[in-house]
């Protein structure tokens, strides 16, 4: 199995963003973790590797994705501000379609 995991965020500003793990799930998810890892390191890059939000919903493709540990958006969230704001961000982001993606637990 191969899996990277890098901060998400929205390229105009200068935060860390939130961790995303990536998995593939077969050899096109494996060229698009390729394409957002290089992207992350060359384009993105500010103290940690990051992809723009945009990048992660145009090659979203045959990956699974986890919302990573306590630095997730989701725990986060849970943990700071409360589970609506939780639960708005499992639809609205980092691509508005990752309720639709798979997610393992």
């Amino acid at each position: 199995m191969v899996s990277t995991y890098t901060f998400a965020s929205n390229k105009s500003q200068k935060d860390n963003g939130y961790q995303m793990v990536f998995l593939a799930k077969n050899k096109k998810g494996y060229q698009n973790l390729v394409k957002m890892s290089s992207m992350a390191f060359t384009d993105g890059f500010y103290y940690v590797p990051r992809i723009d939000r945009k990048i992660v919903e145009q090659y979203k493709d045959d990956l699974i994705v986890l919302s990573g540990n306590l630095y997730g958006e989701v725990p986060s969230k849970i943990l700071n501000v409360g589970e609506h704001q939780a639960e708005e961000a499992l639809e609205i982001s980092p691509c508005s379609s990752i309720a639709n993606m798979p997610m393992v637990s």
